[in-house]
């Protein structure tokens, strides 16, 4: 059984800082998106349950990405393929579709694997794009794989709403997206690491590919990045009509409150002092 699993490197959100000074992101370090890291434990998974099958990683991008594929190695693949051309700079999610589909055409596979979602800019596209242009059967969200003994049918189990799940049985070839739910990503064993160390990661000309230009045209742009705004929550306001003692009260036992939307104040910090100082007169919190 053929596997192919696509994986993508992302930031890492624990390390990734904004400069609201510079209007920039800094410190970017790279990693292999968690999603797809858990599909690719997932197809070692199935590998060690029905025995002779090989793991394919496949990415789309610049040498840095090498690394997510040597992770992928190192975890148990077998395979590490690594598509890119300086010309395809910039792709959206659709364009790296049509090219990672049409590499994978040129593979042999019975199961595509693919994380459900990447963190950097939540795209869940790629995978029911890849199935599309495949004109392959695709399930989403998956948490649990079971290969047929004839190798034709998969079951797969999917997460629904309020602890749900749906069971499906798909015919093979088949690609998956996989929930982060699937399967804990495994530590490799010392010999299983240092074979990954030694295998190449596999180069492929995209241009060879004979990709139609009008499927890498980019439909989407990302025209900023910015920091998310602040959302207050609701929270008890003092009664103003209480006593000062009454409202003291309230203030140390969380008696006497009434529920009031909180306002936010989008001023410069001289102006929002002097509004925040004129609502706690108005409200009698402060004489």
């Amino acid at each position: 059984m053929k596997i192919v699993v696509v994986v993508k490197q992302v930031p890492d959100p624990t390390v990734i800082k904004f400069n609201v000074e510079a209007d920039a992101v800094e410190d970017i370090y790279y990693i292999l998106n968690p999603c797809d890291k858990v599909a690719v434990e997932g197809a070692l998974r199935i590998k060690d349950e029905i025995g002779e099958a090989e793991v394919t990683a496949i990415t789309f991008g610049p040498s840095g990405c090498e690394a997510i594929l040597r992770a992928c190695l190192t975890m148990g693949a077998d395979r590490a393929i690594r598509l890119w051309d300086q010309s395809y700079d910039g792709l959206d999610s659709s364009g790296v579709a049509s090219i990672l589909g049409e590499a994978i055409k040129t593979l042999r596979y019975d199961v595509v694997l693919c994380g459900k979602v990447t963190i950097d800019d939540t795209d869940s596209y790629v995978g029911p794009a890849i199935a599309e242009l495949l004109s392959l059967p695709q399930v989403s969200a998956i948490t649990k794989v079971q290969i047929s003994p004839d190798r034709r049918t998969a079951t797969v189990h999917r997460r629904l709403e309020r602890g749900d799940r749906e069971v499906v049985e798909c015919s093979l070839p088949a690609v998956f997206t996989v929930d982060d739910g699937l399967a804990l990503p495994r530590y490799a064993s010392l010999p299983t690491y240092l074979a990954g160390v030694r295998k190449a990661v596999e180069g492929f000309d995209v241009k060879a590919l004979f990709v139609d230009p009008g499927k890498l045209k980019v439909r989407a742009e990302v025209i900023g990045v910015t920091q998310p705004k602040p959302r207050l929550k609701k929270g008890p306001a003092i009664d103003s009509s209480l006593s000062a003692a009454d409202r003291m009260n309230a203030m140390m036992f969380g008696a006497f409150a009434k529920e009031n939307k909180s306002d936010l104040v989008e001023k410069t910090p001289d102006l929002a002092a002097g509004e925040i100082i004129r609502f706690l007169r108005e409200n009698k919190i402060i004489e």
